[in-house]
């Protein structure tokens, strides 16, 4: 058995050898694992120098060493066999001493029992985290074993991907698997617990799988809050949400410079229920709140254990959600709950209705590895910045994208999804002090046709047949330009992340969503707010960037005003680029095909559910190729039909009439199709 040394600073005469006089403790002896003080009587030092004392199978240091008294604390190695033990001090010189049987060692705590733990990492090549049989080893992958004893143990794999590490002390132990250059774990991410048997291999191997992320693009989601469609284009010298290379004059320059510029926007982007929850779990899911349930603001009602996060995380991403989740996320069992599927967690958490959610807020925060989520509440006159984006900042849309820079910061050699959801454009639309003097120009607004006007014939009942009053003229610029003014802090935050992934070389790489919850009808068809039939409601800004790396064929600065881009389309395009197969059944389909030629044919119906006013409808090509929305209001058994490509302002209802007879009856029964499947 080796000797175990401290190294003691001291004296020492020149050319005097010591002497060990005598052990002054009255009890001598020692238990194995045990740490007990000794006094021990040394002679021949003076001053300077290093002295050494020595025992088999014990570590010594020493807490003083004066007037030839030297107070040691010695520790006993577990296991150590029972018996005496010699203690020996060397001086700078070289000298030495030795004083026999100096301690005892009783022996009463045997060696630790032990066993083996053995393993494999492979190459998940189909991304589906499971060992199906037949997958390459990985070699050179760095393992640690902790053992019951707190002992470390090092190993890596062999050339067939297998690693054994051996006399690993029995009882649970921790086994962590480093992620190789170019993969990443989609086991356990890369930690595991095995039962260490005495004397046996592992009760079970220890298997990881880890796929390739070469090349696999990183994702930045951006889903705003009831923002209109067109208050991403120009606002001066008059709004114009068509105009997407409005410079300085657009209502959101960074986003038009960075996004818009170099990616496509759909002018047809559309969400399938025009409210905040069910659109919500509609991009994280894929489906038709009529498929996820939620068709309410109840987002505990949203099973949320296969969405986006799941199928990126268990694919080797790291997820992290910042902001808005679901509607009454952090209520009742609701509170506290962190989803399945993201590596970090922060967000608004629960509301006491006296919130302002831009500037005080209660906000939970989880890493993964963390014991518990912490809640804390933040307000902005706690601030020690108005700087947009940097910590310190806690005006909520820039704390957000603070702390989505350091999720994306944190690791740059494994992909990401990003997903980032502040509560602008929602009211009360507090802005940052930075931006309460923009757009103090009035706003000359774009009144559409369909601007305080109802369809004919037979409008339905629920709308206003009185037009609209000076008031809600003279109230409009003045809403738009509130909404616009919270967006500018949005408008930062993808400046900010914009330059961190070009300044780091993965913006190359990365792909980019912006898209709203929901649009805001502000007078059109008389209506006010979300919740309603018409295209305002339903039209969102809807911005894609996929860089070249990533999809060859896309043109920069596309504007796509055929197709209809959807919100039910977002997780089932990123699980395309990813390469994954969605855990579930998707209503949504894959951008890719138009965003790299938007000629490519595309889909010829969508669904739409509202329960305010309660309806239901479906958008279809007819016989003639003409796109027709129909819709049943089951509250009332009204209904209303039109010919988006002859009147897209949804004026003229044909509803009943004769001459589109065919064309109902199909779209009756297409509608019906989705509300009995």
């Amino acid at each position: 058995m080796a000797s175990i040394i401290a190294a003691i600073p001291v004296g020492a005469t020149p050319g005097v050898a010591p002497e060990i006089t005598s052990i002054l403790s009255a009890d001598q002896d020692i238990d194995p694992g045990e740490s007990r003080k000794y006094d021990i009587s040394v002679t021949g030092y003076d001053t300077g120098g290093t002295w050494v004392f020595s025992g088999t199978g014990l570590t010594a240091t020493v807490d003083r060493l004066r007037n030839n008294l030297a107070r040691l604390t010695v520790d006993a190695a577990l296991g150590a066999e029972a018996g005496s033990r010699d203690l020996t001090v060397t001086n700078p010189d070289g000298l030495s001493d030795t004083f026999a049987d100096a301690i005892t060692v009783n022996g009463t705590n045997p060696p630790p029992v032990t066993g083996d733990v053995t393993g494999h990492v492979f190459e998940d090549i189909d991304g589906d985290g499971v060992l199906d049989g037949g997958e390459p080893g990985l070699a050179a992958v760095a393992v640690t074993v902790v053992d019951s004893t707190a002992g470390s143990h090092g190993a890596s794999t062999d050339g067939a991907g297998d690693f054994s590490v051996t006399n690993v002390a029995v009882g649970e132990a921790t086994v962590t698997v480093a992620a190789p250059a170019g993969f990443a774990l989609t086991t356990g991410n890369g930690v595991q617990t095995v039962d260490v048997i005495e004397g046996v291999v592992a009760a079970e191997a220890v298997g990881y799988t880890a796929v390739s992320v070469e090349g696999v693009p990183n994702f930045v989601v951006i889903v705003s809050d009831d923002q209109r469609w067109d208050t991403i284009g120009r606002c001066y010298p008059a709004v114009d949400g068509y105009d997407m290379a409005a410079g300085a004059d657009s209502c959101m320059p960074e986003l038009q410079a960075h996004l818009a510029a170099a990616g496509t926007t759909f002018f047809k982007g559309e969400v399938t229920q025009s409210l905040c929850c069910p659109s919500r779990a509609s991009i994280l899911s894929g489906q038709y709140s009529t498929t996820h349930g939620v068709t309410n603001l109840q987002g505990a009602d949203f099973d949320d254990a296969s969405t986006l996060a799941t199928w990126l995380d268990d694919a080797g991403y790291r997820t992290g959600m910042f902001g808005k989740y679901l509607n009454n996320y952090g209520v009742g069992s609701f509170s506290n709950y962190i989803p399945p599927g993201w590596d970090a967690f922060h967000g608004f958490h629960g509301a006491d209705g006296s919130d302002d959610p831009f500037t005080d807020y209660p906000w939970i925060e989880w890493d993964e590895g963390d014991p518990a989520p912490v809640l804390t509440r933040y307000a902005d006159v706690d601030s020690t910045t108005e700087e947009a984006c940097l910590e310190g900042n806690y005006y909520s849309t820039d704390f957000m994208c603070w702390r989505a820079r350091e999720f994306i910061a944190a690791d740059t050699t494994q992909p990401f999804l990003a997903y980032i959801a502040p509560v602008a454009s929602h009211s009360p639309n507090t802005p940052p002090d930075r931006h309460v003097n923009a757009f103090s120009t009035p706003l000359v607004l774009d009144y559409y046709p369909d601007f305080d006007q109802i369809p004919s014939p037979n409008p339905p009942s629920y709308l206003s047949t009185e037009p609209l009053g000076d008031r809600a003229f003279d109230h409009l610029p003045k809403s738009r330009r509130q909404s616009l003014i919270t967006m500018l802090a949005v408008d930062d935050m993808i400046d900010a992340l914009h330059d961190d992934l070009a300044a780091d070389g993965r913006l190359a790489n990365t792909v980019w969503v912006f898209i709203a919850d929901n649009g805001m009808s502000g007078g059109e068809h008389r209506h006010f707010g979300k919740e309603c039939e018409y295209w305002m409601c339903h039209r969102v800004p809807f911005v894609v960037v996929c860089p070249p790396a990533v999809c060859p064929n896309t043109q920069p600065g596309a504007l796509d005003a055929n197709n209809y881009a959807l919100n039910i389309d977002i997780a089932p395009t990123l699980a395309d680029l990813a390469g994954v197969t969605p855990g579930l059944s998707v209503d949504g389909m894959s951008l890719v095909p138009i965003l790299e030629n938007p000629a490519t044919p595309w889909r010829t119906e969508w669904f739409i559910h509202e329960i305010g006013p309660a309806l239901d409808g479906v958008l279809a090509v007819a016989a003639d190729g003409d796109w027709y929305k129909y819709v049943a209001l089951t509250a009332t058994g009204e209904t209303e039909m039109y010919n988006l490509v002859d009147d897209p302002y949804e004026l003229a209802n044909l509803a009943g009439n004769p001459a589109y007879a065919a064309i109902e009856a199909e779209m009756v029964s297409r509608l019906d199709g989705h509300l009995d499947g």
